[in-house]
């Protein structure tokens, strides 16, 4: 809905892998045909310091303090940018 009002179109999804088996994203899934890519743990462990926000209780949680800014992080060109600030949908960021 947020893409949908503010005009954007997603071209791919990135998602935790450790999040593959989880029921929330197998019924997100069922709503695009968009293409997901599942990023590694280590992938967005390496990406950490290049991330603007930080979640405390992420890292308590999981060790991460930054994941879904890592997921896009990591299927990003070097002259891409953000545009839209991070929204959840269904506990899904």
């Amino acid at each position: 809905e947020f893409l949908q009002e503010h005009q954007y179109q997603a071209t791919v999804i990135a998602l935790p892998a450790f999040k593959q088996n989880d029921l929330n994203v197998h019924e997100f899934k069922k709503l695009t045909s968009t293409p997901t890519y599942l990023i590694s743990t280590k992938i967005l462990i390496d990406l950490q310091p290049k991330c603007s926000h930080f979640s405390e209780a992420s890292y308590r949680h999981i060790g991460l303090g930054a994941v879904a800014e890592a997921c896009v992080l990591a299927l990003m060109n070097k002259n891409d940018r953000l545009l839209i600030p991070k929204i959840i949908y269904n506990k899904i960021t």
